[in-house]
């Protein structure tokens, strides 16, 4: 009898474990069904999936709260609602949802502050408090949305290869005019690369580069410095912006090509282009053996640029 009793416990236990696991598989199910993953493909590139808008990960998330609700990946359902509350600037319901998440699961990794660090959640928490600050002293602008105009394409040709790029004409419509005004009347060619940072940027454009006196580049204009045209087009890997000089203005000429994200510049000056072919090209410019001041000791020089 009691060997009997003992199996239909340990029968029963099973059960329930099994019943655990599957509630378990099916709240990660759902939750990763609304949230977007990243690929692999076979040549080993990471592929990141389009945010789904915020609105529809809300939705998505409350009719799957049930399936979700006291499993381990209910407060990663949390977290993400409230980002995406967040991301429709519900700065007071994010800030209110990230706390009732630090008070549910006090010990979740996303709740816990390492020594000297703070939590994510504390962090989130801080920032929705901050952005309720700013909106009650400034009127908050979003600045304009960026998108290549596909129709007009300049060449670059350069001595390490050619490289293309396309402009964002209509949120920085002056700064593309200027710009391509002296690309097409010859002001950057036979002028050489004059600043380089490994893996990060290019700088050109410098009509000093001209007379073979390296103690001159970077100090040459031409006209005047241009007004920032911000958009929300930011430093990441091929983003063109002309050189920042502060006071709201950029360089009337010298330029930066990014080869990786430089977060520093953004706000800093104004992106007015981005190359779409060749970035392997000015990534190779960046690699230049170059004195301390990041002048090249062997220059890349543009040839021409033409326009398509």
């Amino acid at each position: 009898m009691g060997t009997l009793f003992v199996v239909a416990l340990a029968t029963l236990s099973l059960q329930f474990t099994a019943h655990g696991q599957n509630r378990e598989e099916t709240a990660w199910s759902a939750l990763n069904a609304i949230v977007p993953s990243h690929s692999y493909p076979a040549r080993g590139r990471m592929v990141r999936k389009p945010a789904v808008p915020a609105e529809k990960m809300i939705k998505a998330i409350d009719k799957r709260l049930e399936k979700i609700n006291g499993t381990s990946a209910e407060p990663l359902a949390l977290y993400y609602k409230a980002h995406a509350l967040f991301r429709q600037k519900k700065f007071n319901e994010a800030g209110a949802q990230f706390l009732a998440l630090k008070t549910s699961f006090p010990r979740h990794g996303l709740c816990r502050s390492l020594p000297g660090r703070v939590s994510m959640i504390d962090r989130a928490i801080s920032d929705c408090a901050s952005e309720e600050e700013i909106r009650k002293k400034y009127v908050v602008k979003d600045l304009p949305h960026a998108e290549l105009d596909a129709t007009v394409t300049a060449i670059f040709h350069t001595t390490s290869g050619d490289f293309e790029m396309q402009f964002y004409s209509a949120v920085a419509p002056k700064t593309v005019a200027h710009v391509v005004k002296l690309m097409k009347s010859g002001a950057y060619n036979d002028t050489y690369f004059h600043r380089v940072a490994s893996f990060r940027r290019i700088q050109g454009g410098c009509p000093n580069t001209r007379d073979n006196d390296r103690r001159n580049d970077g100090l040459g204009n031409i006209g005047k410095n241009i007004a920032l045209e911000l958009s929300d087009a930011l430093h990441t890997a091929g983003a063109v912006s002309l050189t920042p000089v502060g006071g709201g203005k950029s360089h009337g000429c010298q330029f930066n090509i990014c080869v990786h994200d430089q977060p520093e510049l953004n706000n800093q000056s104004a992106v007015f282009a981005r190359v779409t072919k060749g970035l392997e090209i000015v990534r190779l410019i960046s690699q230049q053996r170059a004195d301390d001041d990041g002048n090249p000791y062997e220059h890349v020089y543009i040839r021409s640029v033409e326009f398509k």
